[in-house]
């Protein structure tokens, strides 16, 4: 995982959340998949219960379970389908921009290949 680098957020978010599009929860659970997948492909590999313990509570993995179905209906990540007991499974952020490596400067499209997400 590249460790190098930092993570754009970018500023069309503002439009998504005074839509109504993203509650706070999804919100924070979207930026810590930011600040902690690798920054030269936009790619966090984990489970709910990962990212819950991330947050500092494992009782939130139901709620980042949830939450990370609302992000993918409402398309902003991608990921294969699977209920994550085996192990850690990648989660692509749409539109994610590396900071770092060979495709620093592109934007990325997480649904461009979904039979091999």
């Amino acid at each position: 995982m590249a460790t190098e680098g930092f993570s754009k957020i970018r500023n069309g978010l503002r439009d998504h959340i005074k839509a109504g599009e993203l509650c706070p929860t999804d919100l924070g659970v979207y930026l810590y998949l930011h600040m902690s997948c690798d920054y030269a492909t936009g790619i966090y590999t984990g489970t709910a219960l990962g990212i819950a313990y991330g947050f500092g509570d494992v009782s939130l993995k139901d709620k980042v379970k949830h939450t990370l179905n609302r992000l993918r209906k409402s398309r902003f990540i991608n990921y294969r389908s699977g209920n994550g007991k085996r192990k850690g499974y990648a989660i692509l952020i749409d539109k994610y921009e590396p900071t770092y490596g060979a495709r620093s400067g592109q934007r990325l499209n997480a649904w461009k290949h979904v039979d091999s997400v």
